[in-house]
C-alpha cells in the first residue's frame, strides 16, 4: 500500500453510472421545489407530509479506478446525500474483491497475509467494530 492511498475496490463493473445520479439529483431538487410552493398543503396531509424529509440532492464523491489510476472502473462509489440540516455519506463497495475485481468464486482465494493486507476487507472489519463501539 501506497502512503496516504487508499485502494478500495467498488463494484465488480459499472453497474452505477454518473448519469443515473445526475437524474436523481435533478429529481431531488425538482421535488423539493414542488414541496416549497405547497408546502402547506403537503405538511397536512399525512399522505404527503414525509415529502417533507426528502433530499435535496446529492453528489458523487469517489469512482473507484483502476491500479494505476487512469480507467475508471465505477464511476460512483461513494456519494453525499443532502437535506436542509444534515448530510449523509454513502459508500458502495465489495470487501471480498481483489485488486482485479475476482471474487471468490471466480478464481481469487486470497490466503490469510492477503486478507490482512485487503484494504477493503480492513475497511470493513473497523467498520464493523465502529458499529459495536
Amino acid at each position: 500500500m501506497q502512503q496516504g492511498k487508499v485502494k478500495v475496490q467498488a463494484f465488480h463493473g459499472n453497474e452505477v453510472a454518473e448519469e443515473a445520479m445526475q437524474f436523481v439529483c435533478w429529481a431531488y431538487q425538482n421535488i423539493h421545489r414542488l414541496i416549497i410552493a405547497y408546502r402547506t398543503d403537503i405538511a397536512s396531509d399525512p399522505n404527503l407530509s414525509s415529502l417533507l424529509s426528502a433530499p435535496l440532492g446529492l453528489e458523487i464523491t469517489s469512482p473507484t479506478r483502476d491500479n494505476n489510476d487512469e480507467a475508471v472502473l465505477c464511476e460512483v462509489a461513494s456519494t453525499a446525500i443532502y437535506w436542509i440540516d444534515r448530510m449523509a455519506q454513502t459508500m458502495q463497495f465489495h470487501p471480498e474483491l481483489d485488486v482485479s475485481l475476482k471474487t471468490a468464486s471466480e478464481g481469487w482465494a486470497p490466503t490469510w497475509r492477503e486478507m490482512k493486507d485487503s484494504e477493503g476487507i480492513r475497511l470493513f472489519v473497523q467498520m464493523l467494530i465502529s458499529l459495536t463501539g
